[in-house]
């Protein structure tokens, strides 16, 4: 897929990185399809390449990919409504950039860069943005190959408006979807272009996040200080960078999202059936910490 590269030169490196090998890799997936078919309440999973991306995003441990898999099936189910509308987004017109870089960095880290495309804050709906970033990961989990994702925020039109218009339960929901569910692996977060006011922002994702995960951060005076962490060749000419422009990038994910919409429509219905749960079913208003903190969750 162009809007995403990955090598097999690259992949090769990713399994080296956590030290497995291709059949270490086939034995584990078969385990994990033998034990979906054991669980009653959970529907039917056999695609190998989704399921070893899953295990992947998992550093290949197994129980560990149990576990988010049966939370894929179950918080899609809990918050089935960030799902509704899907036909509808198409990421070159959203009124904000989630734009995963093609290249992989030297770590093998894939970027993602977020902006505002609109500084007015009644265009900031944070239910859409998520939504999208959703279903952008839905491409992501089936389809990318690297050791983690680094976000870039990029603050460029922002104002204390639009950052005061965060919904902390809307963020936290996203969250322990992106975690519980996706299995995201989140090595990291850039801010670049930040306003003086981003002390407002940082307070509330400070009360959301681990201390693990918001030790993290990182705000960049400049883009000198963001080439260090990522290099010019894996970055959009917007920020001083060898690959096409921004613009151009996010309009190659209209295609994908085009090309993805009968997997969009096929996976809503990949949800758990909490009435065939063997033994004491579970809160899923608290699964994975998604009911009130995101500190629940197990970030590595």
């Amino acid at each position: 897929m162009d809007a995403i590269q990955v090598t097999n030169d690259e992949v090769v490196k990713v399994r080296k990185y956590f030290k497995v090998k291709e059949d270490d890799i086939k034995r584990d997936v078969k385990i994990i399809i033998e034990w979906i078919r054991q669980q009653q309440h959970l529907p039917d999973i056999d695609d190998e390449n989704f399921i070893e991306r899953c295990l992947l995003r998992n550093k290949f441990r197994v129980e560990q990919t149990k576990q988010k898999l049966d939370g894929y099936c179950t918080l899609r189910g809990v918050h089935l409504n960030m799902f509704e509308d899907w036909k509808s987004i198409i990421p070159s017109r959203e009124l904000t950039t989630t734009l995963p870089l093609p290249k992989l960095t030297p770590n093998l880290e894939r970027v993602i860069v977020w902006k505002l495309r609109s500084s007015d804050p009644n265009d900031y709906d944070i239910i859409s943005i998520v939504k999208y970033n959703l279903l952008l990961f839905e491409v992501l989990i089936r389809n990318d190959y690297a050791v983690g994702d680094r976000f870039v925020a990029d603050f460029t039109g922002h104002t204390a408006a639009t950052i005061a218009r965060n919904n902390p339960l809307i963020i936290s929901k996203f969250l322990s979807l992106y975690q519980g569910a996706y299995s995201g692996r989140f090595v990291g977060c850039d801010f670049i272009n930040a306003p003086p006011f981003i002390n407002l922002l940082l307070s509330i994702l400070k009360k959301l996040l681990p201390s693990k995960l918001y030790g993290r951060i990182r705000i960049h005076k400049d883009l000198k200080s963001f080439h260090k962490v990522v290099p010019k060749e894996c970055l959009p000419r917007d920020y001083g960078g060898d690959l096409d422009t921004v613009e151009n990038l996010i309009a190659k994910w209209d295609k994908v999202f085009e090309h993805n919409q009968p997997i969009f429509e096929k996976n809503l219905n990949m949800l758990s059936n909490e009435n065939l749960r063997l033994g004491t079913n579970k809160d899923n208003s608290d699964m994975f910490g998604v009911a009130g903190t995101f500190k629940k969750l197990n970030l590595d």
